[in-house]
């Protein structure tokens, strides 16, 4: 299934389409919340392209589902070092909506929480394994594991 413009147009049509589908598998709050993702996702995904980005990894998009599930999964570990982080970064008294809370975190964890959870990936290495190297060059940095 497209996460495009024609979704963002009538999500109620592909809301009923996959209701339909997922009904007898799933329990209908899980069904709306697969929906409410993929709208968010085809919003996320329509944001990204008019700032110029259409790919985050050589062939990884927001184009599909299946697509979308492919990204979800390549981030999950930023996801997770964001949740970890979050009880002693986290100060003040406002609460995030929980509707928002993908819109607020995902620019977090695209423009910096990759960088950041690789490179600790990169220095647990070089305490780990004493045979490991980094090579470093104009395009970016290699390890040798």
């Amino acid at each position: 299934m497209r996460l495009d413009e024609s979704l963002l147009r009538n999500p109620a049509r592909v809301w009923v389409q996959v209701k339909a589908a997922l009904d007898i598998h799933v329990d209908g709050g899980t069904v709306d919340r697969i929906c409410q993702l993929m709208v968010q996702l085809a919003a996320i995904r329509s944001g990204f392209l008019m700032h110029g980005q259409r790919s985050f990894e050589p062939g990884i998009t927001l184009d599909t589902v299946g697509n979308a599930v492919e990204y979800l999964q390549s981030r999950r570990r930023h996801f997770v070092a964001l949740l970890y982080l979050m009880p002693s970064a986290c100060q003040g008294t406002e609460k995030l909506v929980v509707l928002d809370t993908l819109n607020v975190f995902l620019p977090h964890v695209e423009h910096s929480c990759t960088t950041i959870t690789g490179l600790y990936l990169q220095l647990a290495l070089i305490d780990a394994l004493p045979e490991f190297t980094l090579q470093v060059d104009d395009t970016g940095a290699l390890g040798s594991h």
